[in-house]
């Protein structure tokens, strides 16, 4: 009988396309983190005004405006997360949030379109090894993924397999991914934050970054985009509802238990780039008491991190409060790990 593994993803399995959450630095070289590359992204905005129209300009110093301000704001709380996290705790910052998703989603979008649609390396010899093709190419229902990240690398990586659906949300419904602009049962995939660049207003799917007009070049096609996405955002902001959201609002709580379902259902998990951060702990601790609580065998624990040592292990086992658990780094990164049980 088919061993039931659950994917945790963090963002080191982007981490070829998407920065990672803080700077990083390496040999003397330093990598700038997200907050970082939302205000370089910003500076690059500025300079491609010739080529639109007045009225678009307009908007395009607005947008630029807002991407000062986050990325500010992001570097100093050192990530867009705990900025977000500082909001929530104040109330009444509904508009400033607003304005911080709208930011990250064009932001993440454009590091992933504006390349080729880029993906990290890693995906895409992953799902092929794990992909079930007896009927029609699904994931199995044994393997399922978690996913605290909110870029889509996982929909490009899987559109790889399916290169006749162009749309995300096509991708999202056939492979049942949550959250998405369909209504999905029993999930395969589920991004505990949402996912960028997609949302849903009264008439269903509005906006995704992938549908663009071959005559026109992706770099332009993202930025006229991301403009029209601004028009909408700034005009009808409270008829739309974001597929990105925090973990701590409450619109994320439906998700949250799907995952706790298929948590309840893991026998092996497997951690992939995800360090656990502090503002992710309550929903951590529920994802990870529920799989030691349903677990019918000695719960077993991947890690797939170059730091991954002897001390983490201790500080897992004394967040999580568990002394039976039987973890193993995985200290290679140099393609995501395939536990053997599989």
């Amino acid at each position: 009988m088919a061993v039931n593994v659950t994917y945790l993803l963090g963002a080191g399995a982007s981490f070829d396309i998407v920065p990672l959450v803080r700077e990083v630095k390496l040999a003397g070289t330093t990598i700038p983190g997200i907050s970082q590359d939302i205000l370089n992204l910003s500076n690059k905005l500025k300079v491609r005004k010739e080529h639109l129209s007045s009225e678009d300009n307009s908007f395009l110093d607005k947008m630029v405006k807002d991407f000062l301000e986050v990325g500010t704001q992001a570097r100093f709380f050192s990530s867009p997360d705990t900025y977000a996290r500082s909001l929530f705790l104040k109330g009444g910052q509904r508009e400033m949030t607003s304005r911080l998703k709208r930011v990250l989603s064009f932001y993440l979008a454009w590091k992933q379109l504006n390349n080729l649609n880029a993906v990290d390396r890693r995906y895409i010899p992953f799902l092929a090894g794990i992909l079930d093709e007896q009927e029609d190419i699904r994931i199995p229902n044994n393997i399922k993924i978690l996913s605290w990240n909110y870029d889509f690398q996982l929909e490009l990586a899987l559109r790889h397999f399916k290169p006749m659906m162009s749309d995300l949300a096509d991708i999202q419904d056939h492979f049942k991914i949550l959250p998405a602009t369909k209504e999905t049962t029993q999930p395969s995939i589920v991004h505990l934050n949402g996912v960028s660049g997609m949302f849903k207003d009264h008439r269903g799917k509005y906006f995704n970054p992938c549908e663009r007009k071959e005559h026109i070049s992706e770099e332009d096609f993202l930025l006229k985009q991301a403009i029209e996405d601004f028009k909408v955002w700034s005009t009808r902001g409270h008829d739309i509802d974001d597929l990105l959201s925090f973990a701590w609002e409450i619109d994320a709580y439906p998700r949250i238990q799907e995952a706790v379902r298929i948590m309840m259902k893991t026998e092996i998990l497997v951690v992939v780039g995800y360090s656990f951060p502090f503002f992710n702990r309550e929903i951590d601790r529920k994802l990870i008491q529920n799989f030691f609580d349903s677990c019918q065998s000695t719960p077993r624990i991947y890690i797939q991190d170059p730091a991954f040592g002897q001390d983490q292990v201790t500080f897992f086992k004394e967040r999580f409060k568990t002394n039976n658990a039987i973890i193993t780094p995985i200290n290679s990164v140099d393609q995501f790990f395939l536990p053997p049980e599989l």
